[in-house]
């Protein structure tokens, strides 16, 4: 955001629509690093607490202070609960106008969830595809069903910006992952690899069971039978706890974090 606006001519008598719009454009994004961030942090310092049991709750130690300290960061900025709001807003404005082309993209999915050049491609890729293609396609119906109207409707919203979020960190933790492999060591790619198995992992079912909650209330057979068939073609297996003792295998190893 600070990047755009610094290339604005602030002499410009739109300057601040201008600064709007940047905002605007960002919106989905920045609700998605608040909320993430915040609720992150709250399951660290709260796991924090219980690793150190009762001295994580006495005052004269610094995690009872983080314990304390970290409950605001769910409020303000504005609360998690709008955020989410404003994510699945934004999402169906954008999507309406086409200024994500959203339809394009499902007209090319509807039947197809796992392009043909990624039926070859590594089980990670066909992953990220078929959680690309769930949310595309929930995205779709709630539209059809809804239009405008859904940004009132706050129990759908709700689990649709958390599909939104989980796919967000799925799709940005993958380019992550592409980048090192790239740029980096074997070792780091390796590291990382373990990391990004476990959290795609976590967020492919994230997004399965926030789908299936939208799809109990607005229901479409055609589309739970898409999921389900879409599913067996993927024949996606992870395998969590062996995900996680790698991750603590290379903290044991590093001591500290490491990746960096």
């Amino acid at each position: 955001i600070d990047e755009a606006i610094e290339k604005l001519d602030k002499d410009n008598p739109n300057y601040y629509e201008g600064v709007q719009k940047i905002i605007e454009d960002h919106s989905i994004e920045s609700s998605i690093a608040k909320i993430l961030g915040s609720e992150t942090l709250a399951y660290a310092v709260d796991e924090g607490v219980q690793i150190m049991g009762g001295a994580g709750f006495i005052e004269e130690y610094p995690m009872a202070g983080a314990y304390r300290d970290e409950r605001i960061n769910r409020i303000f900025e504005g609360t998690n609960e709008i955020n989410r709001m404003i994510i699945g807003g934004y999402v169906l404005k954008k999507s309406i106008l086409e200024e994500i082309p959203i339809r394009l993209c499902v007209e090319d999915r509807l039947d197809n969830w796992i392009p043909e050049e990624d039926i070859n491609a590594g089980p990670s890729m066909r992953v990220v595809e078929f959680c690309r293609s769930l949310m595309l396609n929930i995205t779709n119906h709630l539209i059809l069903e809804y239009g405008q109207d859904l940004k009132n409707n706050q129990w759908v919203l709700e689990p649709f910006s958390d599909l939104v979020i989980s796919f967000s960190i799925i799709d940005t933790s993958f380019k992550r992952l592409l980048y090192t492999a790239e740029l980096e060591s074997e070792t780091h790619q390796y590291n990382t690899q373990n990391v990004f198995n476990l959290s795609l992992a976590n967020n492919f079912y994230e997004m399965l069971n926030n789908s299936k909650i939208i799809l109990e209330y607005v229901g479409n057979p055609d589309l739970e039978e898409k999921i389900n068939m879409f599913l067996e073609v993927l024949n996606y297996k992870p395998n969590r706890i062996a995900y996680k003792q790698k991750i603590v295998a290379d903290l044991y190893k590093h001591k500290k974090y490491y990746l960096d």
